[in-house]
């Protein structure tokens, strides 16, 4: 039986986005997989496209996930993420940018169709992916160190058909905001 690999992104299109409206330095919100608590700044976001909903996920440019305090009690509570969670305010109301820590060098850089910079030959986009499934950590949410931790990954059991963002099997939750891109398939191993 054959196991997905998705790329999550946002769904910007039909949900509201945040901008940040306090100055910041450069790469603030860079969110890399890098540890980021150590000297963490709460700042003030605002919504962007206000005619459009709220999505229980949301993109603070270029990669943030920004969480609602009760969701982010859902997800400290019921799953396990190797995550922090930094705090922002939009209004008058606590949100929280999730930093996922899961970063593996997992990319098969002579499988995937890698286009890379002309002057610094970093990979600046990936067309196809191919991933060393046997160095990912099973059953959440990574990024990869050939992307600078830049992207954001998950397993299929992290959604199901109805492309609802659930962890685990037994936890479904409609959480709305994301979009899951299938980028690469495997080989499930057996269970013995």
């Amino acid at each position: 039986m054959a196991a997905n690999i998705y790329k999550i992104t946002f769904d910007t299109e039909y949900y509201r986005t945040l901008k940040c409206i306090d100055p910041v330095p450069e790469n603030h919100f860079l969110i890399n997989a890098r540890s980021r608590e150590e000297g963490w700044k709460t700042v003030n976001l605002a919504w962007e496209n206000e005619d459009k909903p709220e999505a229980d996920f949301s993109l603070l440019s270029p990669n943030a996930f920004v969480v609602k305090e009760s969701i982010k009690e859902i997800l400290l509570k019921k799953f396990y993420f190797h995550a922090e969670y930094l705090p922002v305010n939009v209004g008058a109301n606590d949100y929280y940018i999730i930093n996922f820590r899961n970063c593996a060098p997992a990319l098969n850089l002579e499988k995937s169709k890698l286009i890379r910079s002309k002057e610094t030959n970093e990979i600046t986009s990936i067309k196809k992916y191919s991933f060393l499934v046997n160095r990912l950590t099973p059953g959440t949410v990574f990024k990869i160190v050939e992307m600078k931790g830049m992207e954001t990954f998950c397993y299929q059991y992290c959604l199901d058909i109805d492309q609802e963002f659930i962890f685990g099997y037994e936890q479904r939750y409609k959480w709305s905001g994301l979009l899951f891109e299938r980028v690469f398939s495997f080989a499930r191993p057996r269970l013995r």
